[in-house]
């Protein structure tokens, strides 16, 4: 018999119970008409009391005890502060390190951009490669380097409040003058990726501002619970999906690809949310032409390299693509430096575009 059988039953005995003390006793007390309908009411009414409460004990009581799922990202972070602990490291505290967050939507190559980076960091938590393949970060990764704490927070933390808000209230620093004496609490900034082909998508004009918006949200709450500004750094990924990119870059040599593709923007004093549009969106603009300057200076570095006319071609096109979306790469931009009236704002210090460039092996025949 099911619990929820037994429960019924139950109730429905204590409901009977009730139910015969005011049929049976009530005539047993020789009471008049009108008291003896007032007794059996109140019976009837303690009997169908006693009965729910029978049966909401007994049904509890069957069911399996409710076990907390654990928290992935508590975890994680104890996981590497453990690692951090037993090594040589100095301040081998999470909270006294400086740290650099790695944020964005899904799918936009966070994961990958950190295994293929070249810096060979220490992964202290998390898992980025199953073989060969890059496995998406559902929680976080983290990772040691140089003295700073490098931390991933998947898209799907992005996406969920309570996670979001756990995350961030773990990377609060350690509290001014308690970072080994320095006088100033470690620094907390963002890497902040978003794929260059959100802007090619249809629908664009409508989604990417909402996801800055999404983003921007985010990142208020962060610089809120770290108690200070955060400089952001944007990074544009999937720029290979951008037409020509390939064209582009397939004649650069090893070093030049090394070479950063964006603008890193100089700190500047706060202004108010009414001018901020205005003054925001111009210095952004000002970036971007010199972003297409240095690109169509570079064609004449790049072209003689290339002997098919049609590489040549595409190759000449990548400014002119780059600057198809450099309006609404702009708005992306202005929309998420947008001050907040949470009191504390992220502040934008440069944009960047990465892409991968496909590498031909040949094959050699041996002896």
């Amino acid at each position: 018999m099911n619990s929820r059988l037994k429960a019924g039953i139950a109730g429905g005995v204590a409901l009977a119970f009730f139910l015969v003390i005011g049929w049976v006793v009530g005539n047993l007390l020789g009471l008049d008409e009108s008291t003896l309908r007032v007794f059996r009411g109140i019976m009837t009414g303690l009997g169908l009391v006693a009965g729910a409460l029978v049966v909401r004990l007994l049904w509890n009581s069957g069911r399996s005890p409710r076990t907390e799922a654990p928290d992935d990202i508590a975890l994680a972070l104890g996981a590497a502060q453990e690692r951090l602990a037993r090594s040589s490291a100095p301040r081998s505290r999470l909270d006294r390190l400086p740290v650099t967050i790695v944020m964005g939507p899904r799918g936009s190559t966070k994961t990958t951009l950190m295994a293929r980076t070249g810096l060979e960091p220490e992964l202290l938590a998390g898992e980025i490669l199953h073989g060969d393949e890059v496995v998406p970060t559902e929680g976080v990764n983290v990772w040691y380097q140089d003295g700073t704490v490098i931390l991933e927070a998947g898209g799907e933390v992005l996406e969920d409040d309570g996670r979001w808000a756990g995350l961030t209230r773990r990377l609060r620093p350690a509290s001014l003058g308690a970072a080994a004496g320095k006088g100033r609490q470690p620094a907390r900034s963002v890497v902040l990726c978003f794929g260059t082909d959100e802007f090619l998508k249809p629908g664009a004009r409508e989604s990417v501002p909402e996801q800055a918006r999404i983003l921007r949200t985010r990142l208020a709450e962060l610089a809120v619970e770290v108690g200070a500004p955060v400089p952001v750094y944007v990074l544009f990924t999937r720029t290979d999906r951008l037409p020509f990119f390939l064209d582009y870059v397939g004649p650069l040599k090893s070093e030049e690809v090394q070479d950063p593709l964006g603008v890193t923007l100089p700190l500047r004093a706060p202004v108010d949310a009414g001018a901020h549009g205005r003054e925001e969106g111009g210095r952004i603009r000002a970036a971007f032409d010199e972003l297409h300057a240095s690109l169509g200076v570079n064609r004449l570095r790049v072209l003689p390299r290339e002997g098919r006319d049609e590489i040549r071609s595409g190759a000449y096109e990548l400014p002119r693509e780059l600057r198809k979306i450099s309006e609404a790469a702009t708005a992306f931009l202005v929309e998420l430096s947008r001050p907040s009236q949470l009191g504390v704002t992220p502040v934008l210090r440069g944009f960047y575009f990465t892409g991968v460039r496909p590498i031909v092996v040949k094959d050699t025949e041996t002896s």
